[in-house]
């Protein structure tokens, strides 16, 4: 029964963020040349509910559904570059790896189910933001269309710590407000409670 549940909860996870990838402004919404994203809330939500393992598979995910995003219908400055994987799989793979150790690592030293989910909606979510702007940094140095951008590697590094002190914020805040109230839901209606 316990794989049933799992798998269930999986496949409605993956469904819920390939919506969110696919309708257009649901799940990336485009603001200006910023790019602000709910995508990652779902893995949030899968590794609080069912752990590690799910959050890994619920990260991929999101990696290749920011992907498929990128290849058919990019719109943003800095959507071409998500077409490499690197950019656009591999820091969200890291991200639901950091989801499953802080919760695991919360759980050690925080009781309360609520102050847990929070600090791994912080914490996850701030690290998302840093891989996948570190990929997009590494991805960037040196190349010829963003030399109107910034001219140095201490631009290109300004021009990203602006992106990411702009919308990383509201990233957070949209994890906690949506991540911490449906993940207790969850886990109340896995023991049964509601």
């Amino acid at each position: 029964m316990k794989n049933t549940r799992e798998l269930t909860l999986n496949a409605f996870f993956i469904a819920i963020t390939v919506l969110f990838a696919v309708v257009p402004n649901l799940g990336i919404l485009q603001v200006g040349v910023l790019s602000i994203t709910i995508l990652h809330i779902p893995v949030i939500i899968a590794g609080l509910v069912l752990g590690m393992k799910s959050a890994l598979i619920n990260s991929f995910a999101f990696g290749v559904s920011t992907l498929f995003v990128a290849l058919t219908r990019g719109s943003g400055l800095l959507d071409p570059l998500f077409i490499n994987p690197l950019v656009s799989v591999l820091p969200r793979l890291a991200f639901g790896l950091v989801v499953g150790l802080t919760y695991n690592l919360s759980k050690k030293f925080i009781k309360n189910f609520t102050v847990q989910a929070t600090l791994v909606s912080v914490v996850s979510t701030f690290m998302h933001s840093i891989f996948v702007l570190g990929a997009l940094f590494l991805a960037t140095v040196g190349r010829v269309e963003f030399a109107e951008i910034a001219t140095s590697t201490q631009g290109m590094f300004l021009f990203f710590f602006g992106i990411f002190a702009s919308q990383s914020i509201l990233e957070v805040g949209a994890a906690v407000l949506i991540a911490v109230p449906v993940s207790g839901a969850l886990k109340r209606l896995n023991r049964g409670k509601l």
